[in-house]
């Protein structure tokens, strides 16, 4: 390989275009790291120019790009792939670009000239995209072509692109700066002197590849010693280098089945666990988990992914083709409708409670949905809605909960389709360790009675409770109503700021405080409105306050609360007494009758 210091004009000089391989991920460079940081220096240069001459000017170092010269006709367009540095050398051209957009309507039209024989190839001897200096990745290349042509507005469905927005940052920077609307001559001279550093000022290392070298293996190299990559997109490169050396329609395959990953919404950032991943490396992590049962290392990725597809029978066609159907039924997840049928139900309680854990077993159990049937399927997310909601109200630890899900999802992948809901609640009744155990009726209603699960359980998973409970006396009542509204405020019957409205009886006993503190927070205690209360009206005693509940709440769950003549721990206990044996009926564990 030769290495040299270029300056723009001679990396684009003559008719070249630089292919970005389908290999390498889609343009992801934005406005506060990098295209913000890179005109402030441009600028500064520029006002340097204009201030002091070119006298002793120090040109401004961009970086390196690694490119490898590929085989052509003699006089055709002479091709180069970018092995390494596409975000850095397609931000030049569409920096380019859109200064040359603003000095054609504004400037010396000498100087757009300069700059057009940078962005476009010749146009009596080339056509179409070959006229581009810089070619994207696939995924990229219909917002490049709007982007790149100044005769047209970008339409309203790509300005969500990252390759629009930064032509669109540049070019309302360099109208800024040159203050267009301005003095002409003013502007005329500092859009000259921008087209000059632009030109001759911007120095980037350009090391060239000999056909010895191996392209995809330098990328992989150079991206695994400190240029952030995703793991996916270590994974793209390795399914379509694979795909190449076995002679496969590489680009059919990147088409039909990896394309969709490139795209924006793929590579927004989500939580999984205690941390945010782009979405595309949190659903490439629960892939690997459900396809291993077992833990898979964060930080080791795409070590594990090439022992699972070197291990694997079916190639890179294979493993794209599976990853593709698997996408699918994650966005599936993602997606699925919150209705009031069970299934709906499920999904939005996973979602509050945040369950990620569980995403490797459900990919499964949904990739199965025909062989299973609806009657396993409906039973399979009702045990599992089950284990998960009395496992968060009895808090039991979370410590060893994958590991146990992992040996279970291996389990129930072994197990006869026809007898899948059965392996599910026999393993789930089997385990007993508080990292796993499916908490039994007695352990669930002492929590229900006895928990302060105000300030044990965030809002969002509070409310969960409390809203199932709502759509089961609705249910009960025999009437035909929608489900219970979401987001309604939880209330304290008994303010949480008692005194001096809600005193304690004069003849307390030792502990009555201490009593009504730990009951105050109990489910007994707490319900919903429509309305929230005002801190006056919600502190205020009892008299005052059970027509405020009756006026703010038009749910089922009140009832109980306003047809008490008094309110007090008693009051309490025996509410939640009633809630305890509503929440088994509703999230009941098999083994105990309901």
């Amino acid at each position: 390989m030769d290495a040299e210091i270029r300056t723009l004009s001679k990396i684009f000089q003559g008719d070249v275009q630089f292919l970005v391989p389908m290999f390498q991920r889609p343009y992801v460079w934005n406005q506060e790291d990098q295209w913000d940081p890179l005109w402030d220096d441009v600028e500064a240069v520029a006002d340097r120019l204009l201030t002091n001459g070119e006298n002793d000017l120090t040109p401004l170092f961009l970086g390196a790009i690694v490119v490898a010269q590929q085989h052509t006709a003699t006089g055709d367009l002479d091709l180069r792939h970018i092995v390494d540095g596409q975000q850095r050398l397609t931000t030049v051209q569409l920096l380019l670009d859109a200064v040359e957009e603003v000095i054609r309507q504004h400037g010396d039209d000498r100087d757009s000239k300069r700059l057009r024989k940078l962005v476009i190839n010749d146009q009596d001897l080339f056509e179409g995209d070959r006229l581009f200096k810089v070619w994207p990745t696939n995924v990229d290349q219909d917002a490049f072509r709007m982007a790149m042509d100044d005769d047209v507005l970008v339409p309203d469905d790509y300005m969500d692109r990252r390759i629009a927005q930064a032509h669109d940052v540049f070019k309302k920077k360099a109208r800024h700066w040159a203050d267009v609307h301005g003095d002409t001559e003013k502007c005329v001279e500092k859009l000259t002197a921008l087209t000059t550093v632009l030109i001759r000022y911007l120095q980037v290392v350009v090391i060239d590849l000999t056909p010895d070298d191996d392209d995809q293996m330098i990328f992989e190299t150079l991206n695994a010693r400190g240029t952030p990559l995703l793991a996916s997109d270590l994974v793209k490169n390795y399914l379509i280098r694979e795909a190449v050396e076995q002679n496969l329609d590489s680009k059919s395959l990147y088409q039909d089945h990896w394309l969709d990953f490139d795209t924006e919404r793929w590579r927004k950032e989500v939580r999984l666990g205690r941390i945010y991943w782009p979405r595309v490396d949190a659903f490439l992590y629960s892939w690997m988990v459900m396809e291993l049962a077992r833990e898979v290392s964060t930080q080791r990725m795409f070590s594990e992914f090439l022992a699972l597809a070197r291990g694997s029978g079916g190639g890179p066609a294979g493993i794209m083709a599976d990853l593709a159907r698997f996408g699918k039924i994650y966005d599936h997840l993602d997606s699925f409708l919150e209705d009031s049928s069970s299934s709906g139900r499920f999904f939005y309680r996973w979602r509050t409670m945040q369950v990620s854990v569980l995403t490797p077993l459900l990919m499964w159990i949904y990739s199965n949905e025909d062989v299973l049937g609806d009657e396993q399927m409906t039973l399979s997310l009702e045990m599992l809605e089950s284990w998960m909601v009395r496992r968060m109200v009895c808090r039991s630890s979370t410590r060893g909960h994958g590991q146990f899900l992992y040996s279970l999802l291996k389990e129930l992948k072994a197990a006869p389709s026809e007898a899948f809901a059965s392996v599910l609640s026999d393993r789930l009744l089997q385990e007993s360790a508080d990292a796993a155990g499916w908490p039994t009726d007695a352990q669930f209603k002492t929590a229900i009675v006895e928990n302060p699960l105000y300030r044990q359980l965030t809002r969002s998973r509070l409310r969960i409770v409390l809203e199932a409970i709502e759509d089961h006396l609705r249910e009960v009542s025999g009437k035909t109503e929608e489900s219970c509204p979401k987001n309604l405020t939880v209330e304290h019957v008994m303010p949480q700021q008692w005194d001096p409205a809600w005193l304690l009886p004069e003849d307390s006993g030792d502990g009555a405080k201490e009593r009504r503190e730990t009951l105050l927070h109990t489910l007994g205690n707490l319900t919903l409105v429509n309305e929230k209360l005002n801190p006056a009206l919600s502190n205020s005693k009892w008299s005052k306050k059970k027509p405020a509940l009756v006026k703010h709440s038009v749910l089922h769950l009140k009832d109980d609360i306003v047809e008490a003549v008094d309110w007090d721990e008693d009051s309490i206990f025996k509410r939640s007494e009633r809630l305890a044996e509503i929440v088994c009926e509703i999230w009941p564990r098999p083994e105990d009758p309901s």
